[in-house]
């Protein structure tokens, strides 16, 4: 029985290190986010690539997440792709944002679409599963936020507040709807 007892101490003391270690780079980013005078971010990135580079790291990471992607054909699709910016910022923003779509979905699965309003790209997350109340809504971009629907699952909710921030610094912006009963959008929108 000492035994189990101890295994099970270890797994719990194992699990609270690695949440511990996701709230330190959470912050981390955080931090570097404040500290940013924007003296490196004015180089113009592709979003396909940094997406696509978002997609292979979740992959790695999670092997059973499954993300689907669509890119919707349009005259100013290659300049609207452009984007001014930190690679390394865009890219943690994207990855959180997919990642919650797969962690709060019902069947592990993202659908990612790009695709342009006027001169603007949109990038658009959808799953389905549990959606969120309009209280949880309210909160969802501040930090320590957690949802209903994330019992059970592990993190501290600092996700999407760094995705707000991230794509605050780049004068882009999220928002989050739900367009059907048990699906959840978030869509980003790079100006």
């Amino acid at each position: 029985a000492t035994s189990v007892k101890g295994k099970t101490f270890l797994t719990t003391i194992l699990s609270d290190i690695n949440h511990l270690t996701e709230l330190i780079s959470s912050l981390l980013i955080l931090s570097k986010i404040d500290n940013n005078k924007n003296n490196e971010d004015n180089e113009v990135h592709r979003m396909d690539e940094i997406l696509f580079s978002a997609i292979e790291n979740l992959n790695r990471s999670f092997p059973e997440f499954i993300i689907l992607f669509e890119i919707e054909e349009s005259d100013n699709l290659d300049t609207a792709l452009e984007v001014k910016g930190n690679k390394n910022l865009l890219e943690i923003a994207l990855i959180n944002v997919l990642k919650n779509a797969c962690v709060y979905s019902d069947n592990k699965q993202a659908l990612v679409k790009i695709n342009t309003q006027g001169n603007h790209l949109v990038i658009s997350v959808l799953n389905t599963g549990k959606t969120l109340s309009e209280a949880e809504q309210k909160n969802l971009f501040q930090p320590f936020m957690r949802g209903k629907n994330s019992k059970g699952t592990s993190g501290f909710g600092l996700g999407l507040r760094i995705v707000n921030r991230i794509l605050t610094l780049h004068k882009s912006s999220i928002t989050y709807s739900i367009p059907n009963s048990k699906e959840n959008l978030f869509q980003l929108f790079f100006h």
